[in-house]
């Protein structure tokens, strides 16, 4: 019987150092990774001794200190991961979630609970912490808690569920789907106080966001957006209504669009969607995309997205418009709200700009290189 081989142990092994020049040096071999990492440390606190002498002081015991770190960096776990890929990961949320914070202009503090939040909820959610992160911080502004009767008793019942049906209850490792964004932010790690803290910078943005003027893209607008484009349940409840106005093949899909831009240039009396909603829903739907498609985390797609937009590598329309499925899909899902006739469409477009501005204009920003 042929025998079988599993190389996957092998091919993952770390590249190491055993011998130099036929001298052994360990016969576990050392990692490279580990003697790249001494080498750089090391070379630091030569450039501090040269500063500041050091070795004048303490003799050559100074250099002890890398060996220690260097162990400590390569054998210390810090949220069950090594101190590298750790700091690795905090990197790149400071110095680009943080950083690209500004356009949320969020101060340090927040930007810090934020990054507390998500990494919490990535412990005890793994791959769905990015959903779940999205649902609780776009839920401070789009919840259900604050239902109120306006003499109707269906309108009532569709909105102490409008969010939870759309978006989904947040956390299901625990937290049950009446379970308030506060107590689940709690159950996640943040005092009470904290979540207060959190709770009024995005109540403040939201304000910010929607005041005339504003450019500045809307945080809770696009993290719900996110949300629902990441909450995968076939039966939520908003399908169903996708499923009533005749949307057999593609209720969900529907769900997701009238969650960010199609629901924003075509609800409302009248609609309307400033240029942080138009942010919000663009970039909802193209960092989504990239997750999806790359199979990133919600981090690693956020700062891939912005770093390709701020070196004009693309613009936010184009690659909505590939996302999305194109310019004709937008038209259709648009003409088939507004019950505008699509057949013709240069006269669908003059009855839109007449019916409905909002969402005439929204296709005309996507139509230029930079809309917005």
């Amino acid at each position: 019987m042929k025998s079988l081989y599993n190389y996957t142990k092998a091919l993952k092994e770390p590249m190491k150092i055993r011998q130099i020049k036929g001298y052994t040096i360990s016969r576990n071999g050392i990692r490279v990774v580990t003697v790249a990492i001494f080498f750089v440390i090391t070379f630091l606190f030569y450039i501090l001794d040269r500063i500041i002498p050091m070795v004048k002081v303490m003799g050559y015991a100074y250099y002890g200190f890398p060996i220690f770190i260097t162990w400590a960096i390569i054998n210390i776990n810090v949220d069950g991961k090594s101190m590298v890929i750790y700091l690795y990961d905090y990197l790149k949320w400071k110095i680009g979630i943080n950083m690209k914070n500004k356009k949320y202009s969020f101060d340090e503090e927040t930007s810090d609970l934020l990054w507390k939040l998500y990494k919490n909820i990535e412990k005890k959610e793994g791959r769905n912490a990015d959903y779940v992160y999205n649902r609780l911080v776009g839920g401070i502004i789009y919840n259900d808690e604050n239902a109120q009767w306006n003499d109707s008793v269906l309108e009532y019942l569709k909105d102490i569920v409008k969010w939870n049906g759309t978006a989904g209850p947040g956390s299901t490792g625990g937290a049950k789907p009446h379970h308030t964004i506060e107590e689940q932010m709690n159950r996640f790690g943040l005092s009470g106080e904290e979540y207060k803290i959190i709770q009024a910078r995005i109540n403040e943005q939201y304000e910010r966001a929607n005041t005339g003027g504003e450019t500045v893209t809307d945080f809770a607008h696009q993290s719900i957006t996110t949300a629902t484009n990441l909450y995968d349940n076939k039966n939520r409840l908003a399908n169903f209504e996708g499923l009533r106005k005749g949307h057999w093949g593609n209720s969900h899909q529907h769900t997701n669009d009238l969650s960010g831009w199609l629901g924003d240039v075509t609800i409302g009396n009248p609609p309307s969607m400033n240029i942080p909603d138009y942010k919000a829903d663009l970039d909802a739907v193209n960092i989504t995309s990239i997750m999806k498609n790359q199979r990133i985390s919600y981090v690693a797609a956020t700062n891939q997205y912005y770093d390709q937009l701020s070196t004009n590598s693309y613009s936010r329309e184009s690659e909505f418009l590939k996302n999305i499925g194109g310019m004709e899909y937008v038209k259709k899902q648009i003409y088939k709200e507004t019950g505008i006739n699509h057949q013709d469409d240069t006269q669908a477009m003059e009855m839109l700009k007449e019916k409905n501005n909002v969402a005439y204009q929204f296709i005309q920003d996507l139509s230029k290189e930079k809309g917005r």
